[in-house]
């Protein structure tokens, strides 16, 4: 039944249209001109919202019945010239509707396909067009709202629908210590729902100028577009959104949202609103604020009980807060601007979102201390589907000392019980980007989820940048937790490819690739991760994985991953190099079956190198138990390129605390600096126990012992029809290096440098 309400949005708009309570009139407007009981001759746009309020006769326009009226217009323009902002009566200003109301334009509206190279919706271009001409047209907020549906929420529930019109020009604003000005296009302040079919809303424009003025935290705001603060349906139909703009230019203000403000008054409230689009588009809308201290806000923001939305472009909107004097440290933390997510939502229910592209929006921020928050922010405690979307060359950005870009994508908070699906995304070509003093960019992807049930499927990561220019920045991961703290967790088919981190500067700190995914019960099928950048350009930065744990804490299944090509490196002196590749796998109960780990390269490229604290090693399972088959480790490098460089304990393959049977293992050409390059039997948590059968150990180099394989003492290695061949190490045991009980049978150990095998203390078997 989810999918069946996308395709009955168009028919449930008729329905609101067509089935009006019986006696319900129809007013027809029969000039362009505003008027206001002046012309007997002539029904107005205004007097027909007038006699459908007052359900009586007003000027040239025949009366309105208590059921839901309908005006019906002409094709043309209707200029709302009469009088200045601040009347409710319907008499000046925007019209004022107090009834149920259906407002509907003359011909079709004419579409226009954008040529953006994406598959987009049409730009809706209704000929009937209704716009504010109060004040001067160039002067920022001297005029007045388009709709203004109950003001003051008197009425309670006004239902309003908008079909085949254009709601342009308002110019909405307040000047007062926490004043807000509301909605400059449209403006519900009641409980009822606003549904608009083929209509677009554009170049509206709400401000504010007095101190912490535009938005109260959580309760209410400004908006460019619409607003609704009750507990109404917002339903959006083949409409788009383009140019509106919220923006305050004074201390400690918020600029409210640049396009859509729904439902924020019922936050974790039962009545929450519904959200429903159809073939919606969001385009070239702004939340700008110029005051210290300040937040531009979001230029979408909902919350509601339930989202649902299909087919939708949200694109080239801005999220922007530039301070004053950018160069001054704040008093004290909270004295900084703030640039928010370009579109935020919070469904107490459920999210559902199916073909939805963000694509080249930008949130920036310039200031001391500044933060440029997410480009989407989806947060919600109830179940959450996304399937098709498209995150496309969207910009996160700052300048300034301490200042921060956040999440491209930030995660889905569920409770117990809920069910997260990620299906069918792309992220590509996003840029965060900071310069300044220890900035920071945070993730591409936060997807923390919290609920039973979390699954990615046939997701692609690729060519995002995160870029920083200044010293001690701070670098966070291409992707945090994408799967973690469920019952059931499970990645197919993830591509994350061609994505770079660049620090040009001293002592910056970058995190991994991949952080931890994890669950009770976790699968990965078919993961590539290939080809990604981490590249510090100064002096005495800090690197860590490029892949962190992943961990079923009763059961991990893990087919077909491959980590290849990817690279770590530090040109600069007194560098602090990662721990490893791939930091763990864990779990009581693993099952593998393909891991290609090959080509990749960590590098310190400078003097005085050191490692991080701890082990290192290329890949490895930890606290783990079961089989692994297929295993191919193969041309993977970590080494320091330069003088006075300190060495640590890095391995190949770590079998740390783990009992595993691996079998047709391909391990080869690896060089590390440490121990055990092909494999290490043991690591901090404790010895291994490893029985490798028909497996190759081949051309591996370690700086230390153990070119092939290292067993340490306690370690337990049995190996049947393995091949150690051609290893080498600049200690001892270039083929193995034994310090505990090995036992071999078939197989060859030979052409080993300096020698094929080599019981060290109290190992035997060699």
């Amino acid at each position: 039944m989810r999918g069946l309400a996308f395709r009955v949005v168009g028919f449930g708009v008729s329905l609101l249209l067509t089935g009006f309570a019986a006696g319900a009139a129809t007013i027809s407007v029969t000039t362009t001109a505003d008027e206001f009981g002046t012309n007997a001759g002539e029904c107005s746009l205004r007097e027909a919202v007038q006699a459908a309020n007052t359900n009586a006769a007003f000027g040239g326009c025949k009366a309105g019945s208590p059921g839901k009226d309908s005006v019906r217009l002409p094709s043309g323009r209707f200029l709302l010239t009469l009088g200045g902002s601040g009347d409710d009566t319907n008499a000046e200003g925007d019209l004022d509707i107090i009834e149920d109301l259906v407002i509907m334009g003359g011909k079709a509206p004419a579409s226009k396909k954008l040529e953006d190279g994406l598959k987009t919706p049409d730009r809706i271009e209704p000929e009937s067009v209704i716009e504010s001409a109060i004040g001067a047209p160039d002067v920022l907020g001297d005029g007045d709202r388009v709709l203004h549906v109950d003001p003051g929420g008197a009425s309670g529930t006004v239902n309003i629908t908008l079909m085949k019109v254009a709601v342009v020009g308002g110019d909405l604003s307040c000047d007062g210590i926490d004043c807000i000005a509301g909605g400059a296009g449209i403006d519900q302040e009641g409980n009822g729902d606003l549904v608009l079919s083929r209509v677009l809303v554009a170049r509206n424009t709400v401000s504010c100028t007095g101190v912490d003025c535009g938005a109260d935290p959580g309760d209410n705001a400004d908006a460019g577009a619409i607003r609704g603060i009750g507990d109404g349906t917002l339903r959006l139909d083949r409409t788009t959104l383009i140019d509106n703009r919220a923006e305050c230019r004074a201390l400690d203000c918020g600029a409210g949202h640049g396009a859509i403000f729904w439902g924020q008054d019922n936050l974790n409230d039962n009545d929450a609103p519904l959200i429903q689009w159809d073939n919606v588009r969001i385009e070239n809308n702004t939340s700008f604020c110029g005051g210290d201290r300040c937040d531009s806000n979001e230029p979408i923001e909902m919350t509601a009980a339930e989202i649902r939305v299909n087919r939708a472009f949200i694109g080239r909107n801005r999220s922007e807060c530039r301070e004053a004097n950018p160069l001054v440290p704040p008093a004290n933390d909270d004295d900084h601007c703030n640039s928010q997510e370009i579109l935020a939502s919070d469904a107490d229910d459920e999210d559902l979102w199916r073909q939805v592209q963000f694509a080249y929006n930008v949130c920036a921020c310039e200031g001391y201390d500044c933060d440029s928050t997410e480009i989407l922010d989806l947060g919600g405690g109830g179940d959450s589907t996304i399937d098709g979307m498209t995150i496309i060359g969207n910009t996160l950005e700052c300048t300034g000392d301490e200042c921060g870009t956040d999440e491209v994508f930030d995660s889905f908070g569920l409770g117990p019980g809920g069910i997260m699906r990620f299906r069918n995304v792309s992220f590509l070509n996003n840029l965060q980007t900071c310069s300044g003093y220890k900035c920071d960019t945070d993730e591409v992807i936060d997807g923390s989820f919290g609920g039973d049930i979390n699954e990615w499927q046939n997701v692609v990561v690729k060519g995002n940048r995160q870029i920083c220019h200044g010293e001690e920045c701070d670098l966070d991961e291409i992707i945090d937790s994408a799967v973690g703290g469920g019952k059931v967790s499970s990645v197919k088919n993830l591509v994350v490819t061609d994505n770079q981190q660049l620090c040009i500067g001293n002592g910056c700190v970058f995190q991994e690739f991949i952080d931890t995914w994890s669950g009770d019960d976790v699968t990965i099928d078919r993961v590539r991760v290939t080809n990604n950048q981490a590249i510090c350009r100064g002096d005495g930065c800090i690197l860590d994985e490029m892949m962190d744990s992943i961990v079923g804490s009763q059961r991990l299944d893990i087919r077909d991953f491959v980590l290849a090509d990817n690279t770590r490196r530090c040109e600069g002196d007194n560098c602090v190099r990662f721990r490893g590749v791939w930091e763990v796998i864990r779990s009581p109960d693993l099952s593998v079956r393909g891991i290609v780990v090959a080509g990749n390269r960590v590098e310190c490229r400078g003097s005085g190198c050191a490692p991080l604290e701890g082990p290192g090693q290329i890949l490895a399972f930890e606290s783990a138990t079961g089989e692994v088959s297929k295993l191919v480790v193969i041309d993977n490098v970590i080494e320091c390129i330069g003088s006075d460089c300190t060495g640590t304990d890095i391995a190949g393959v770590r079998i740390d605390d783990s009992d595993l049977e691996i079998s047709k293992a391909t391990i080869e050409n690896n060089r590390i600096d440490g121990s055990g390059a092909g494999i290490a039997n043991g690591g901090a948590e404790g010895p291994g126990t490893l029985v490798l059968i028909k497996s190759k150990v081949r051309g591996n180099i370690a700086g230390t012992d153990g070119g092939g394989i290292f067993n340490p003492a306690g370690a337990d290695l049995t190996l049947r029809k393995v091949d150690v061949v051609s290893n080498s190490a600049d200690g001892q045991g270039g083929g193995i290096f034994n310090e505990g009980t090995l036992s071999i049978s078939g197989g060859k150990i030979e052409d080993n440098d300096p020698d094929d095998c080599v019981n060290s203390g109290g190992g035997t078997g060699c």
